[in-house]
C-alpha cells in the first residue's frame, strides 16, 4: 500500500518558501531522506514480525519487503522526479532489512519501469493524493507472486531482475505522520510516526507495530463487523491483540518484556493518556494482562526453528477473508 501520509509530508516541504533554489533543493532532499529512513525502520520491523510468524498465521502471502512510490501522488511531480533523478514516475520508497528486496541491488530511489514486462508508465496517471495507480502496481506484483512465487522487475536504466517472495503473515505496514497511535483494517497496519519514535529501542517500537499487526492476524475487523462494535467487543479485541503481541515479538527476535515497559512509559499516564475511550483498558490493567501472557509464553518450549506456536492461545475469527489475486 502506498504511504500517502509519507507523501503528504513532502507536499509540505514543497510549499515551504526558500530564499534560494539551492536551499529549497537541499531542504527537499533532507525531507526525502528523513522520511525514507523512518519508513524503512517501520518496514523492517513489520517484515521481521510478519515473516517470522508466517508458519502460524492462517492468512499468508509472499512478501518482497519492498515499498514503492509514485511521483504523481505529489503536488509537484516534476520536482520529486528531479530530486530522485527519475525518468518515469515510479521508484523504490523503502526496503525492509533482511528481505528479498534487501538482498537485491535495489535501493531507496531506484527507478522501477516495468513489472512482469508491463510498462508502469502506461497506467493512467493518478491525481494528487490518489493511490489507485500504485495499488494497481501492487496488484501486478501480488498476482505474479501468487502465480509463480517470484516477480520480474524492470529498472529504468539496466536489465530486469527477478525477486522471489518469502512467506509472511498477511499484513502491510504504513507510516502515518499524524496522530499518536495506530489502526488496522484487516490488511494494512497503520502506525503513527509519533508512536514509532516514542520507542527508545527497536524492541519497544516492535510492540507498536506488532499490536496493530495482531489485529490483522486475528481478523478483528471481520469479527467486529459480524458481532458489532460494542465497547465490550472492541475491548476484547484490544486485550487479545496485547496478548498476541508478545508472541509475535518473541518469534521475531524482539524482547517481549519490552512490551509492558513501553506501555508504561508512553506518557505521563501511559497508554491511557492517548486511548481515553472506555473500549481500551487502563494502563495498569493492560500491563497486568501482558505480564500474565509473558508468563505463559515463557513456559512454552520453542520448536526446532526457535519459534513458539501461539495458535493454541489464539483462534482467528473464521469469517470470510477476501482471496488475494
Amino acid at each position: 500500500m502506498a504511504n500517502l501520509h509519507w507523501l503528504a509530508a513532502l507536499w509540505v516541504a514543497l510549499l515551504v518558501p526558500c530564499a534560494a533554489q539551492a536551499d529549497d533543493a537541499t531542504e527537499l532532499q533532507q525531507s526525502l531522506q528523513e522520511l525514507q529512513a523512518n519508513d524503512t525502520k517501520l518496514q523492517t520491523i513489520g517484515f521481521r514480525l510478519a515473516s517470522a510468524n508466517a508458519p502460524f498465521c492462517a492468512d499468508q502471502e509472499l512478501s518482497l519487503g519492498l515499498q514503492l512510490a509514485d511521483v504523481r501522488n505529489f503536488s509537484e511531480p516534476a520536482r520529486i522526479r528531479q530530486a530522485l533523478h527519475l525518468k518515469g514516475d515510479f521508484a523504490v520508497e523503502a526496503i525492509a532489512a533482511g528481505s528479498p528486496a534487501a538482498h537485491s541491488r535495489l535501493a531507496a530511489g531506484t527507478e522501477i519501469a516495468t513489472i512482469e514486462g508491463e510498462a508502469l508508465g502506461a497506467i493512467p496517471a493518478a491525481a494528487a493524493n490518489d493511490n489507485q495507480r500504485l495499488n494497481r502496481v501492487y496488484d501486478r506484483i501480488d498476482a505474479a507472486l501468487a502465480r509463480d512465487g517470484k516477480v520480474r522487475i524492470g529498472l529504468g536504466s539496466s536489465e530486469d531482475m527477478v525477486l522471489a517472495g518469502v512467506p509472511a503473515c498477511r499484513s502491510r505496514f504504513e507510516l502515518l505522520l499524524g496522530g499518536n497511535g495506530g489502526q488496522a483494517d484487516g490488511l494494512i497496519a497503520q502506525i503513527s510516526l509519533a508512536a514509532l519514535l516514542k520507542g527508545k529501542v527497536d524492541d519497544e517500537r516492535a510492540w507498536v507495530v506488532a499490536h496493530e499487526m495482531a489485529h490483522n492476524v486475528l481478523r478483528h475487523r471481520a469479527r467486529l463487523k459480524a458481532i458489532g462494535r460494542s465497547i465490550a467487543n472492541v475491548r476484547d479485541t484490544e486485550r487479545e491483540a496485547d496478548r498476541l503481541t508478545v508472541w509475535l515479538m518473541a518469534n521475531a527476535g524482539y524482547e517481549p518484556k519490552a512490551a509492558p515497559v513501553f506501555v508504561r512509559n508512553w506518557g505521563s499516564k501511559g497508554l491511557a493518556g492517548h486511548f481515553t475511550t472506555p473500549d481500551h483498558d487502563r494502563t495498569e490493567t493492560r500491563i497486568k494482562n501482558i505480564n500474565a501472557e509473558l508468563a505463559v509464553l515463557e513456559k512454552v518450549p520453542a520448536n526446532a526453528a526457535g519459534l513458539r506456536d501461539w495458535r493454541f492461545r489464539f483462534t482467528p475469527y473464521p469469517g470470510e477473508v477476501k482471496a488475494r489475486p
